[in-house]
């Protein structure tokens, strides 16, 4: 997911702008685990379990 250029690219930009109160949130099925992109860490999830609910996950830069 990461490793695609548009959105490599994205996360290249968002992580030179970002400060320890930045947040990345990502909405997808909660069925779905997001890889954690390079230099973020997953902060937490919410959602419901339930297939096909929405979910969403945040990341914070890594320290």
């Amino acid at each position: 997911l990461w490793e695609r250029p548009e959105t490599a690219a994205f996360v290249a930009k968002l992580s030179a702008l970002s400060h320890a109160g930045t947040r990345l949130i990502l909405e997808t099925p909660a069925g779905f685990e997001p890889p954690v992109p390079a230099g973020w860490t997953l902060l937490r999830r919410i959602g419901k379990k339930g297939k096909d609910q929405p979910c969403a996950s945040v990341f914070v830069p890594a320290a």
